[in-house]
């Protein structure tokens, strides 16, 4: 009985839901794919492990959280939260709040280009007197297919 209610749960909303394959890990790579028009896409991911020097017994964690917002087939906007804190090291923990957009720049038959443009700022800067911690970026993921199971 209850695999027939996920069952059904999974058909009934199958149709309003679509998964894209390619996804940006957070931190690590960004793809060239466009979330669908209208679509809203959610990616997250928790990271904890030691630090560099293995004498050590401080702790790192990472909480990366981000929205993705298709407006057209062609571009997105993209809001991002990334969180990482070391045990007793203030000086290195940060909460960065993104901003983006992701454009599809070029669709060649082999070459795929995009462009992603991202504001962020650090939170717990935002009360300094100097101003608020904050960086802009600008990414140019890019794929070459050389065959169908190859790129």
């Amino acid at each position: 009985m209850k695999n027939l209610k996920i069952l059904i749960l999974v058909l009934f909303f199958g149709d309003l839901c679509s998964a894209q394959v390619v996804s940006d890990r957070l931190g690590y790579m960004n793809s060239i794919e466009i979330v669908p028009a209208n679509g809203l896409q959610i990616e997250g991911g928790q990271m904890l492990n030691k630090d560099v020097d293995y004498a050590s017994s401080l702790l790192r964690n990472s909480t990366k959280l981000m929205l993705r917002q298709g407006l057209s087939d062609i571009h997105e906007v993209r809001i991002g939260f990334n969180r990482e804190n070391k045990e007793s090291d203030f000086a290195n923990n940060f909460e960065w709040l993104s901003l983006g957009v992701k454009l599809k720049v070029a669709t060649y038959e082999k070459l795929h280009i995009a462009a992603i443009a991202t504001w962020g700022f650090d939170l717990r800067t935002l009360q300094n007197p100097r101003g608020p911690d904050y960086y802009l970026q600008l990414s140019v993921p890019a794929e070459y297919y050389f065959t169908e199971k190859v790129r």
